[in-house]
């Protein structure tokens, strides 16, 4: 992974992905966007990031299905994934549990409990060398 601490953030609203991206640039961490998942499969064919940020409901691929794929075909691209939705469903907070480095959050996601999850995530990967440098 990279020493940049990276994240990846995909939401079909994009006013939305904008305002988080501001907010984590402003912690130091370096920040894309994708407007869809194909989008991201596409950004992590050239880089993988530390963390995914993703929303479930988006057109043609929804957040479970990009972070399925992801842990199938290019397991080592991200180390953190968080799946985000307005819907409350039991099932999806036990595929993320059962998925390892994947949680699930509900929607509204205050940005103060994104920025803990986050600094936990990295807090850990440091404890056991996962992150370089």
């Amino acid at each position: 992974m990279s020493v940049r601490r990276s994240i990846l953030v995909v939401d079909d609203q994009m006013h939305i992905t904008r305002i988080i991206k501001r907010s984590l640039s402003a912690q130091g961490y370096d920040v894309e966007l994708a407007q869809n998942g194909e989008q991201a499969l596409g950004l992590l064919q050239s880089r993988g990031f530390d963390v995914l940020l993703t929303d479930y409901q988006m057109p043609r691929m929804n957040g479970k299905d990009l972070c399925e794929t992801i842990r199938a075909d290019m397991p080592d691209k991200v180390g953190f994934m968080i799946l985000s939705t307005a819907v409350a469903d039991e099932s999806l907070r036990s595929w993320a549990e059962n998925l390892g480095e994947a949680i699930y959050l509900e929607k509204p996601v205050s940005m103060r409990r994104l920025l803990v999850l986050i600094d936990e995530y990295f807090s850990r990967a440091a404890d056991v060398g996962e992150l370089a440098g």
